[in-house]
């Protein structure tokens, strides 16, 4: 019953939206009675909290100024989500609302009853009013000792769009940032939105050049590796002179069990350029990281470093790891674009079962393109194989290796049932103008294809193959 009472709400306010003209109006505009009057009956009187809330988010979006008396009474609804959502809308209807919305808020922010996620909420849309939120801020410095660092992080971040910070709030918050830095844990998607959060509200605090100095120094002289990266990544896109900080703190950072502690030194690395060539050993192992993201930001970094890394990842090449071999091969590329080195390793990569290495091999023999003769039949191979990683790229490679060889794999193609696969298969083709001249017939039948993208392709791609490929 609950279900389809929500249905029936959701339905009903999608008519109402499309009468009202899907927009917001301005305040005291006539958005309909009957709507307005129905959207408070389920704010005042259904039970379930998130018909509630909805109702309230509505009359917020219509700027109802009927709605303010009910949404009034909301204030004390029993629900903090329900509580929340009438505050917003009291403040989208009317501004002078807003001082009682953010006692509202601010009490909801400080509620041990409410969930961190509604918790977190009520801070960021207090950090969303700015200084007009002032009156939160005895609630807000509460909340940066709460049990959830999501909510500490938030807090944190309004005190400092409020202006309110104390002196002692600097070195607090800048240590609980690192903290949600230094304990996320990658496979947890609130611990990575928390870290987020704290790199966002660590670059705000240290906007400003009087917090900067004293809280990077801090942790420049801490005994924790993780720290000393945060303080000298931040110190040294301020100031040149702190560069070797960064380069040692880095280097130390790369071999800490944080993931983000690994992540932030390999970009600290990339920010060097040059600069990184003294660890351009450390960031060629740094190719075999447990970590997705580590692995490539080593690459860029060695990208970035430049001829300096040539000579380890030659070395890399040689590796018994298909990964770390792929990844190499694909920076050398890049810093050489000598393809007599490269292409060889690339094309023994194809036959590895690791999918991530065989698609960095791919995707790196897309970039080399005819040159790369060699890898062709590993990758029609790998072609009639149908599977779906990499998909694009692997039709692209074959396009671009191929030329006119790889036609008949890329022709067979546009008849499978997947959308995707066709997509691709035309692409490819259209890439190779004239000399997929053998594929106009079939293509031509796409024309009709039950996919309206497939068929703009199919006459984008016989255009080019008809006009010599412009």
């Amino acid at each position: 019953m609950v279900a389809a009472r929500r249905c029936a709400v959701a339905a009903f306010v999608a008519v109402a939206l499309l009468a009202t003209g899907c927009a917001r109006k301005p305040r005291g505009a006539d958005v309909g009675d009957a709507v307005v009057a129905r959207y408070i009956t389920f704010l005042k009187v259904d039970r379930d909290w998130k018909v509630r809330a909805g109702a309230a988010k509505a009359l917020g979006n219509l700027q109802a100024d009927e709605a303010l008396p009910a949404l009034t009474g909301s204030l004390d609804d029993e629900d903090p989500r329900v509580r929340l959502e009438a505050a917003l809308a009291m403040i989208a209807i009317d501004e002078d609302e807003t001082p009682i919305a953010v006692l509202i808020l601010s009490d909801i922010v400080s509620n041990k009853h409410a969930d961190s996620k509604t918790r977190t909420r009520a801070a960021n849309e207090l950090r969303l009013l700015g200084p007009g939120a002032v009156d939160a801020i005895a609630q807000l410095h509460a909340s940066l000792q709460d049990q959830q660092i999501n909510v500490r992080v938030a807090a944190g971040r309004a005190l400092i769009a409020i202006g309110a910070l104390q002196p002692n709030d600097i070195a607090l918050l800048s240590w609980m940032y690192a903290e949600a830095l230094a304990s996320v844990v990658p496979s947890n998607k609130s611990d990575m939105d928390a870290a987020l959060e704290a790199l966002v509200g660590l670059d705000e605090l240290l906007r400003d050049d009087e917090y900067t100095q004293a809280v990077c120094e801090s942790f420049l002289s801490s005994q924790d590796a993780f720290m000393q990266v945060v303080g000298a990544k931040y110190l040294a896109a301020k100031d040149e002179r702190f560069r070797p900080h960064l380069l040692a703190a880095a280097k130390q950072g790369l071999g800490v069990y944080n993931v983000m502690g690994r992540i932030l030194s390999v970009e600290a690395f990339k920010d060097l350029g040059e600069g990184a060539c003294p660890a351009a050993g450390e960031l060629t192992r740094a190719l075999a990281d447990s970590e997705p993201q580590v692995r490539d930001g080593a690459t860029a970094a060695l990208v970035a470093a430049g001829t300096c890394a040539i000579d380890p990842l030659t070395k890399a090449l040689r590796r018994p790891a298909p990964a770390v071999q792929a990844r190499a091969a694909r920076a050398l590329y890049e810093i050489e674009g000598d393809p007599a080195v490269v292409v060889p390793v690339l094309n023994f990569v194809l036959s590895s079962r690791d999918n991530e290495a065989r698609c960095q091999a791919i995707e790196t023999l897309v970039k080399v393109g005819p040159a790369a003769k060699e890898a062709l039949p590993r990758l029609i191979n790998l072609l009639s194989l149908r599977q779906s990683y990499c998909w694009a790229a692997l039709v692209s490679a074959v396009g671009r290796v191929g030329e006119d060889a790889a036609v008949p794999a890329l022709v067979e193609l546009l008849t499978d049932p997947r959308v995707e696969v066709r997509r691709s298969a035309v692409s490819a083709l259209a890439e190779m103008g004239p000399g997929a001249a053998i594929a106009q017939v079939p293509l031509a039948e796409l024309l009709n294809d039950e996919d309206r993208r497939t068929r703009e392709l199919a006459g984008q791609a016989l255009e080019r193959i008809g006009s010599g490929g412009r």
